[in-house]
């Protein structure tokens, strides 16, 4: 009779597996690793492990960089047939690509309910926005439980941070020639004079003299119709044109970068004294070249700084890379 059951059985799960599709059944495959045939029944259960987080006790909310949160889980093994805890894996995701990741492996007196209490400091690039915690416990099946934690991140500094902004020159087809810092937006020459030339703080361009240059609205030098000028731009027939003056810096390193803030920014433009409607001669760090750090001041007296990550050809058809970080 126990033998009869046990080919009803097989029968039944061969069924269920031709008229379900195969990603269905993955989500609730059945553990035949489980089943009890002592018994004339036999019982199957799924041996999955279970995650319980005790702290934090909301899975999306703010942080400050610098802030450290207190993570505090217990991974059980599942109630049945209590298959033990393999390993536990805490992974970190930032908004910028980078991942890193920490395992605990139970030792013996853990295997059946592993607690842990791990401080995490929330130390991201500034221009990070969010991160994500991958918390999975792991058992000797490979059976997983996982449960995520979203930080969103907020900066002490008061100021608004751009990363990875593209400007490109006046033949540029993919990036557009104009910056709005207020609002990190980018506008092409035909949009920039419909409706952006009072939110435009400046323009990228290239000529064979000042090579990369960003330039200011009001700077009459660069935009007109005389020889050398950027008439393609059409900034000489805006109605309004913001004035932005800008002041070179020495190059910073990653970690002053860091550091910036409301108040260390605005010492920093006191403490230079003079100011031009352009930064030119800017370059990428490349042939030994510093990365150009620039000052700029907007026409609303935001203070803001924009360093050079890369430029992607020196001519009229290029664009250039820059981070930005500007007073709110």
């Amino acid at each position: 009779m126990k033998k009869l059951k046990l080919v009803l059985f097989s029968i039944i799960v061969g069924f269920i597996s031709f008229v379900i599709p195969t990603n269905l059944l993955v989500v609730g495959s059945i553990s035949l690793s489980s089943c009890n045939e002592e018994v004339d029944t036999p019982v199957c259960v799924l041996d999955y492990p279970t995650l319980i987080i005790l702290k934090p006790q909301k899975l999306v909310f703010n942080v400050f960089n610098g802030d450290t949160i207190n993570f505090q889980f217990i991974a059980n093994a599942d109630e049945f047939s209590q298959k033990d805890i393999k390993k536990i894996d805490f992974i970190v995701s930032y908004e910028n690509g980078k991942k890193w990741d920490t395992t605990w492996y139970p030792d013996n007196s853990e295997k059946k309910s592993f607690t842990k209490n791990y401080d995490l400091t929330i130390s991201g690039d500034s221009v990070d926005k969010y991160l994500m915690i991958l918390i999975r416990a792991t058992n000797i099946h490979n059976h997983i439980a996982q449960k995520s934690v979203v930080l969103n991140i907020i900066s002490r500094s008061g100021l608004n941070e751009y990363n990875s902004v593209k400007l490109g020159t006046e033949y540029n087809i993919d990036f557009g020639q104009f910056f709005n810092s207020e609002e990190n937006k980018v506008y092409k020459i035909a949009e920039a004079k419909a409706v952006g030339q009072q939110y435009i703080d400046f323009a990228y361009a290239y000529n064979i003299s000042t090579l990369s240059i960003i330039i200011s609205p009001d700077n009459d030098s660069y935009f007109g119709i005389g020889t050398g000028k950027f008439k393609a731009y059409q900034v000489h027939t805006w109605t309004t044109r913001n004035a932005t003056r800008f002041k070179i810096v020495s190059p910073m390193t990653q970690s002053e970068w860091e550091v910036l803030n409301n108040k260390n920014i605005e010492e920093k433009w006191k403490t230079i004294y003079s100011d031009q409607k352009e930064a030119k001669n800017l370059f990428d760090g490349l042939g030994g070249s510093p990365k150009a750090h620039v000052l700029f001041k907007t026409s609303k007296n935001k203070i803001g700084i924009f360093r050079v990550t890369s430029i992607d050809g020196y001519d009229d058809k290029g664009y250039i890379t820059i981070d930005v970080k500007v007073q709110k």
